[in-house]
């Protein structure tokens, strides 16, 4: 016999288009207790201008004004939570709370047979799950903490629509470093992660924060500088030798500096190089993967990056690959459910769907197929035939 419990999910519609939900909540819960945008920004990772788009399209929709300037005070100034906007959240926490509450309360609990279980396998792996879904003409929501790779590349753009069709489900991602996305899954911010440190990920997992992870795809990080190189790296195999001369010379670096996987990746390096990277020439910018290019092409620096958001971004860049091949940049991507024994609340059923779908034939082909210039940028691993 089997106990399974019914939990719901809260977002707010007006005539059914979605306005509101718990990944723009975290967003202005951040503003709140920061005092600022850019901070609450640069804890999930992503650009000032995102994150103040995201807060004019909501108060677009909520046709009220959310955040208002803050002049003064020990940093200079910022920016609050307008009254209405705080009144707001805390009703929509509330009401979340409380439905959640009535939910576990009125549906205590669901004894299943060995038939009915099988029964729901099979609608929700398989097309009929998604048929039935598509005859309500409503769109589940799916929240996706994902490393910024995944988005800076392009890669989502063309992965995410054949799923959210086929399915149904609209997939609202969070783009952060590894480390935050991480720490967006233990709170139970996001139903699932899709990032890239192994260490980190078996740690998600093995203290209970995860469930069901799956290799999905890798690449590779490379050392990028000016093609002038001053530090003379170009050509080495060994990226920790390389950065010793980097260090040595005292030449621009800048740092992901954000507790992603790009930037355990980096101090990995420095730690074998038995280098504590300090100084003007090390810069930490604490932004995404296409900031710190941007950064190190106007400083003419170095950096180390994924070669999936590099050569996307290639053509705007007079950054060059210099170091490459060493198996210690090898850089693979898991996904990984939230737990719902920690956390009832989150789309299990939904982010076990997404997972079955991108690791599955019709999902890695997709992966395979995302070139620029036809040059792969992820190579597929949980089905190997589709990598070329």
């Amino acid at each position: 016999m089997r106990i399974i419990k019914v939990k719901s999910k809260v977002w707010l519609e007006d005539n059914g288009k979605y306005i509101f939900g718990d990944g723009r909540a975290v967003l202005l819960r951040g503003i709140g207790e920061t005092g600022s945008i850019k901070t609450a920004a640069e804890q999930l990772s992503i650009s000032y201008r995102r994150a103040w788009e995201y807060v004019k399209k909501l108060e677009e929709r909520l046709g009220v004004p959310l955040v208002e300037p803050q002049i003064g005070g020990r940093g200079g100034g910022g920016s609050q939570l307008t009254e209405k906007a705080k009144i707001f959240l805390k009703n929509y926490e509330k009401a979340r709370k409380d439905i959640n509450k009535y939910v576990d309360k009125r549906f205590s609990k669901f004894i299943l047979s060995s038939f009915f279980i099988g029964l729901l396998s099979c609608c929700f792996l398989t097309p009929s799950y998604a048929d039935k879904k598509m005859s309500t003409g409503k769109k589940e929501i799916l929240r996706m903490a994902t490393t910024t790779s995944t988005e800076n590349s392009g890669l989502l753009d063309v992965l995410l629509p054949p799923f959210e069709k086929k399915f149904n489900i609209r997939v609202d991602v969070i783009p952060v470093g590894t480390g935050k996305a991480l720490k967006l899954g233990e709170r139970g911010d996001v139903d699932l992660v899709f990032v890239h440190d192994r260490e980190a990920e078996d740690k998600f997992v093995n203290t209970g924060f995860g469930i069901n992870r799956r290799d999905v795809m890798y690449n590779d990080f490379i050392i990028v500088g000016p093609a002038g190189d001053p530090a003379g790296v170009k050509g080495m195999k060994d990226p920790v030798l390389a950065l010793n001369k980097i260090e040595q010379k005292q030449y621009p670096f800048v740092s992901r500096g954000d507790d992603s996987g790009t930037h355990k990746k980096e101090l990995q390096l420095w730690n074998e190089a038995e280098v504590k990277p300090e100084g003007k020439w090390y810069m930490e910018a604490g932004q995404g993967m296409e900031e710190v290019l941007q950064i190190a092409n106007e400083k003419m620096g170095y950096t180390l990056t994924d070669r999936g958001t590099f050569l996307a971004y290639k053509k705007k860049l007079k950054l060059v690959v210099l170091v490459e091949g060493d198996k210690r940049l090898y850089n693979p991507y898991g996904i990984i459910a939230v737990n719902p024994a920690k956390h009832p609340h989150v789309n299990y059923i939904g982010s076990m769907t997404f997972i079955g779908w991108v690791t599955s034939p019709e999902g890695q082909r997709i992966i395979a197929g995302y070139k620029v210039d036809n040059s792969p940028l992820f190579y597929p691993q949980a089905i190997t035939i589709f990598h070329r």
